[in-house]
């Protein structure tokens, strides 16, 4: 029995959501898709201590790369096998630098272009940070007004670059809409879908039993509070170690069956709506979920929005990899020479 728990801090899960958005934009970008070691200009040679490497001339710090490395650590991200690295911490390594490398050379282009968030939606973005965080205007230690605006400012600008130079242009016919529709008939039927929210806690990779056990025991504490019927979507916010869906809740919109972990799959579809879940174990940590509505058929004209937006998704993957290539072949790059 838990008598008391102390709850996992806002501001824990604002630091990770905030190293996690100078890495996202281009991890689900690019994700696995981009990983060759060497575009363009790109060498080896010495550099000074505590640079990871230069983009032209521009320094990346070791102390970028060791958060990333960080937080995939936390997420348990681990790239694939077509990585460079004779270990998966080299693999991870050369990941992080690659995307690191990205992200500065995306920036360089699109301050040429002249692109990026006005003033006004940069206070407006740090205003709903703060908020979704609860952290006022009291930072966690390190951190200050300048590096949150400007990570914010950066992440904005990368986001804002792609739409206008690649995203906005993709087409996306009926035809496209239509056809999708057509091949795939159960994410449209009712029983085969479903609309739920859910709070994650991660166990870190290679956790000991302790550790989560330790986990385990916060999502419990979370689980009461939901069940004494406080606002899930609140404590979603709070508590979630899910960067994407928590601001938003914990709402991972609608699914069908074979999207989600099998635990997950079956502990959501045996819910009716408006219920919550027990903890829920998988193999990176625990989930809470809620079950907010479940399917009925669908017209093609309902998905509409949904379908085209998903397919400019899936296109804008390859697109936006092609575009990075592009620039990359264009920029002189340099890492890093390995110790040892």
């Amino acid at each position: 029995m838990i008598r008391t728990m102390s709850k996992p801090h806002p501001m824990a899960s604002f630091r990770r959501a905030l190293a996690l958005s100078m890495t996202l934009t281009l991890l689900t970008a690019c994700s696995k898709s981009n990983n060759s070691a060497a575009k363009g200009g790109e060498k080896f040679a010495k550099l000074p201590a505590g640079v990871a490497a230069k983009v032209a001339g521009n320094e990346i710090p070791t102390t970028d790369l060791d958060q990333m490395m960080q937080v995939m650590m936390q997420q348990g991200f681990q790239p694939d096998s077509t990585t460079p690295g004779a270990t998966p911490d080299e693999q991870r390594k050369n990941f992080a630098l690659d995307r690191l490398i990205e992200r500065r050379i995306v920036l360089d282009a699109a301050k040429v272009a002249g692109i990026g968030p006005t003033p006004s939606e940069l206070d407006q973005r740090v205003a709903q940070v703060k908020a979704t965080y609860g952290i006022g205007d009291s930072l966690p230690n390190g951190m200050t007004e300048e590096m949150l605006r400007r990570n914010l400012s950066d992440d904005m600008t990368i986001s804002q670059y792609f739409n206008k130079t690649v995203i906005d242009s993709i087409p996306v016919s009926q035809a496209d809409i239509q056809a999708y529709y057509d091949q795939n008939p159960t994410m449209f039927a009712g029983d085969n879908r479903i609309h739920a929210s859910h709070i994650l806690f991660l166990v870190p990779q290679g956790a000991t039993p302790e550790q989560k056990t330790l986990v385990q025991k916060k999502a419990q504490v979370v689980l009461a509070d939901a069940k004494k019927g406080q606002d899930f979507a609140e404590l979603a916010r709070k508590y979630s170690e899910d960067p994407q869906s928590a601001p938003g809740g914990g709402d991972l919109s609608w699914f069908t069956r074979g999207q989600m972990m099998p635990e997950f799959e079956a502990a959501a579809f045996a819910l009716e709506a408006g219920q919550i879940s027990d903890v829920v174990e998988v193999s990176y940590g625990y989930h809470i979920i809620k079950v907010i509505e479940k399917g009925k058929p669908l017209t093609v004209e309902e998905v509409k929005p949904d379908l085209e937006r998903m397919l400019r998704s899936q296109k804008a993957q390859v697109a936006v990899k092609e575009h990075i290539d592009k620039l990359k072949a264009g920029v002189d790059v340099i890492k890093a020479q390995p110790t040892g």
